[in-house]
């Protein structure tokens, strides 16, 4: 299976950065733009209706189809221009000789309200009233600067926002990979881990944030896994220790037994001993499960008033065989009246079993072991 290799976390959260960005520029350019044609339609509209009801009162007062009427914006913004027609539908001049030659498309059908119409190729704003005596007034005024303007900020837009876009991705990425050292931080240290660094932890740092409570856990979860590993060792260890006495016992009293003739009464002796050792090695095991429960939390078992010196005897008797195989005597001296203390019946035969067996096990040959 080919392993496809896709962009990392920190590029993924950069794209849906910037990508969120540009469609936010993109509204808030289309936002501005929209806003501010309105503003200035608005502006142009009011300029017209100024003009329109001056040039109303104008012929109304005067009487004349031609009102002189000062066309020059103070301003200096777009001139408004008017025209005049009659009821008939005949275009005349009132008030800028220059309005009637640009000739408006729909001439005397013209409908009262405000209109945007294109004359030789200009985008003009047009206010159409009722004319005193029939016919019609419109006002208007060219749109050339408004969409000059617009088409700049268009402009602007469009060389500047990709700039944009391009700084937006690379603060996001610095902080995307800034926001997520600490998880390369875990992704490391838990690498360790799984190579075998059994004792590398975590260890976040305070004030303990998200990540910084998730590594801690980590680190908890890590401190139980290692106790659980040392119980499985110590267990491992417990047993084998555990079960070499009985399995050297069984073996060094069925050499002996088949070194030399013996008779009846020392076979079955000798078998037993066998039995013994082998329902011991029962127990053992039964006990190294019981105290793999143990390690889990399981509550020990209560202590019970124990004849030492008997243990001391019986142990004995098990090593007999052992000693004699390696060429040890095994001597015992315990008094016939009890020496009692309060220990586990099992955990103290484990005790004297342990210190019996190393003795046994590092006296040289020919020597003596004394209990």
């Amino acid at each position: 299976m080919t392993n496809v290799r896709h962009p990392s976390v920190r590029v993924r959260l950069a794209v849906m950065a910037t990508a969120g960005a540009v469609v936010a520029l993109v509204l808030l350019s289309f936002s501005i733009n929209t806003l501010l044609e309105r503003t200035l339609v608005a502006d142009v509209d009011m300029r017209l209706a100024d003009r329109a009801r001056a040039v109303i009162a104008e012929i109304t007062e005067n009487g004349t189809n031609e009102p002189l009427l000062e066309t020059v914006d103070p301003e200096f913004r777009e001139p408004l221009l008017v025209w005049r027609f009659s009821a008939a539908g005949v275009a005349a001049p009132a008030g800028d000789i220059s309005a009637p030659s640009l000739q408006l498309p729909r001439g005397g059908h013209l409908s009262p309200g405000i209109l945007t119409e294109r004359i030789g190729g200009t985008r003009f704003r047009l206010r159409v009233d009722k004319a005193p005596g029939g016919g019609v007034i419109a006002v208007g005024a060219s749109l050339a600067s408004m969409d000059h303007t617009i088409g700049a900020l268009h402009l602007v837009e469009v060389l500047i926002e990709p700039v944009l876009a391009a700084l937006i991705f690379v603060a996001a990425y610095l902080f995307a990979r800034t926001a997520l050292h600490p998880v390369e931080r875990l992704r490391s240290t838990a690498e360790q881990v799984g190579y075998g660094a059994s004792q590398t932890r975590f260890r976040p740092e305070p004030p303990l944030d998200e990540l910084g409570r998730l590594a801690s856990t980590f680190d908890d979860m890590l401190d139980r896994l290692e106790q659980v590993r040392g119980r499985q060792d110590q267990l491992t260890a417990d047993a084998s220790h555990e079960l070499r006495t009985p399995l050297a016992a069984i073996e060094a009293e069925g050499s002996l037994a088949l070194r030399h003739e013996r008779t009846t009464e020392e076979y079955r002796a000798s078998l037993s001993l066998i039995v013994e050792e082998a329902q011991r090695m029962a127990e053992v095991v039964e006990e190294m499960l019981w105290l793999a429960r143990a390690d889990g939390g399981v509550t020990v078992p209560a202590a019970e008033p124990q004849d030492l010196g008997e243990a001391a005897r019986q142990v004995a008797r098990r090593f007999e065989s052992i000693a004699e195989a390696r060429g040890l005597r095994l001597e015992c001296s315990a008094p016939d009246e009890p020496v009692l203390l309060a220990a586990p019946a099992r955990w103290l035969q484990r005790l004297l079993d342990t210190l019996v067996d190393n003795a046994c096990k590092y006296t040289p040959a020919g020597g003596t072991v004394r209990l």
